[in-house]
């Protein structure tokens, strides 16, 4: 029997202490809520009881609480340092203990992390990946790079079932050699079970200070592991970068932003049951143009599953051990 697929819509909450005041800026359709960098357990508690009596589904990204350090970032899986990688394994498994016991689908982790990137990259950048972490490309062997990447992915792979949580990971800022080095390819192909979350800024941040980097060669390889697309805009001009902006059709490459329509529609037009997560800012447009946001990216997505009435749906939806779909 076929069925119609379509993607499910969430909400970032990210460092807010109480999600109801947020939700006045949220679309009608809400199918969850991705939490993390909540400052207690208290935020915790709201956050849960919020998704429990509206009947949301809840998502953990890393961390899900920052305990007072706001500058807590996503476990260094990828350091150069062997004692960096063994502490970023145990805070992986104290943070799928944490999301199981909240109830969430899911745990999410910036891959790979630290950023890498080359110290010729444009200055802005730097001081973006330096807030978050970063390593340089001449800290790194390309070369024994997917040697260390399927290592990690094992003992993530084995982290994920034996808590029986899936694990997404989140495209962060790399250099092209890395993706020469076919790394990601090659994990994902190995562990199935580990998901991608594609985040369509970031994927033209990598084209804007890596040249060499083909975002669309990216998409086109990796869409078969998507589960999550990460959704906002970002405008690079000059010394200033805007981030977490909510996406607009008439944002151009011309002034500097992220073009995210076609990304989006190759996504979904490869993956239409997976999550779409709005990654911004509510506030820093007026209500018109977060109305405006939400209608467009609806209408892509109601696109994207007019075309896809699947026989079987597993044809489309994610192919990680555990998942529920949304």
């Amino acid at each position: 029997m076929s069925r119609r697929v379509a993607p499910s819509f969430f909400v970032m909450v990210w460092g807010r202490p109480d999600p109801v005041p947020m939700a006045q800026w949220w679309p009608g359709d809400l199918a969850g809520i991705e939490t993390g960098n909540l400052p207690d357990r208290a935020a915790v508690e709201r956050v849960r009881r919020f998704v429990r009596e509206r009947g949301l589904r809840l998502g953990v990204h890393y961390p899900l609480q920052h305990q007072g350090d706001t500058t807590v970032r996503s476990p260094a899986l990828t350091s150069p340092d062997e004692e960096e990688r063994r502490a970023a394994f145990a805070d992986v498994e104290a943070a799928l203990r944490e999301a199981e016991e909240v109830g969430a689908d899911y745990l999410l982790l910036h891959f790979p992390h630290p950023a890498i990137i080359s110290r010729a990259a444009p200055e802005p950048f730097h001081a973006i990946a330096r807030h978050f972490g970063v390593r340089y490309t001449d800290e790194y062997d390309p070369a024994q790079f997917v040697e260390v990447t399927l290592q990690v992915a094992d003992q993530l792979a084995g982290l994920s079932a034996r808590h029986g949580l899936p694990l997404v990971l989140e495209n962060d800022i790399f250099d092209a050699a890395f993706w020469r080095s076919r790394s990601f390819e090659t994990l994902f192909s190995a562990y199935p079970e580990l998901g991608l979350c594609l985040d369509i800024p970031r994927l033209q941040v990598n084209a804007w200070i890596s040249p060499g980097f083909d975002p669309w060669s990216f998409l086109e390889r990796m869409a078969p592991s998507l589960v999550e697309v990460h959704l906002s805009s970002t405008q690079w001009r000059g010394d200033v970068v805007r981030r977490h902006v909510p996406a607009l059709p008439e944002h151009s490459a011309a002034e500097g932003w992220v073009e995210v329509g076609p990304f989006l529609q190759r996504a979904l037009a490869a993956r239409p049951g997976c999550r779409i997560l709005f990654e911004h800012n509510p506030t820093v447009v007026s209500a018109e143009d977060l109305a405006r946001c939400y209608q467009w990216v609806r209408g892509i997505a109601g696109e994207a599953a007019a075309t896809a009435t699947l026989t079987d749906a597993a044809d489309a939806a994610p192919r990680m051990t555990g998942w529920r779909e949304g």
